[in-house]
């Protein structure tokens, strides 16, 4: 009789099992429930590569104004040529007037010499300048060409654009035009001095280069009213 207590008292009662059971049974369920939950890790994408920024072109440099700008165009770009001071350009841009030639005559008088082999009195293309005597095509004290290369080499500074006064004396021998573009040259080959360009329709028509003249001469008794440019400072 004791034996049969002892065996039913060993027994697991059976509502305890069935809880045991069931606290198994519901940890598990949470565990598979966290396990579901837990971010599904996705394959890492190309790698992004920050673009940098685009630099835009440094701004080209803008050709200097010229110091005649306002002025017509072709007064503008004759002015241009002048204080460029390329001689060819000068050469080129610069109307020759017929003149007769002469084989000899006294020293500063106007005169062109008369090439070899041409007879007196012809009339010889000449660009019409002077400097402190008169100058003309070829060798000798009326060397021109050695005139506007020294003018070339030379620093050439704008002083005033006026127009002409055709009323006004002047050396017959430069003729007039429109208007005068005022230039002082300075060199180290000689004393530095002004120089007057007489231009007319875009050319030049004559040139003084002045003979220690400084640029103020050339605008003695200029009407303020005519003055297009200038002065300017020249030194």
């Amino acid at each position: 009789m004791r034996g049969r207590e002892a065996s039913t008292s060993a027994r697991t009662p059976p509502g305890v099992v069935s809880l045991a059971v069931l606290s198994l049974i519901v940890a598990l369920v949470v565990a598979c429930d966290s396990e579901d939950r837990r971010p599904t890790p996705t394959a890492p994408g190309p790698a992004t590569i920050a673009s940098s920024p685009t630099l835009s072109a440094a701004p080209t440099s803008q050709p200097l104004a010229s110091p005649a700008a306002g002025l017509p165009v072709a007064l503008t770009a004759i002015v241009d040529i002048i204080l460029h001071g390329d001689a060819e350009a000068l050469t080129a841009n610069t109307v020759p007037v017929p003149t007769e030639c002469v084989t000899e005559g006294p020293p500063m008088v106007l005169f062109v010499q008369c090439p070899s082999g041409v007879q007196p009195g012809t009339l010889i293309p000449t660009i019409r300048a002077t400097a402190c005597h008169v100058l003309w095509t070829g060798p000798g004290e009326g060397d021109l060409e050695g005139t506007i290369r020294w003018f070339s080499r030379s620093t050439r500074t704008l002083v005033a654009v006026y127009e002409e006064n055709e009323t006004r004396p002047m050396q017959d021998w430069v003729p007039r035009g429109s208007h005068v573009v005022v230039v002082w040259t300075a060199t180290t080959e000689m004393a530095s001095r002004g120089s007057a360009f007489h231009v007319k329709d875009g050319k030049i028509v004559g040139i003084r280069f002045g003979c220690s003249h400084k640029p103020e001469d050339y605008l003695r008794g200029i009407d303020k009213s005519r003055i297009l440019i200038g002065p300017l400072p020249y030194n």
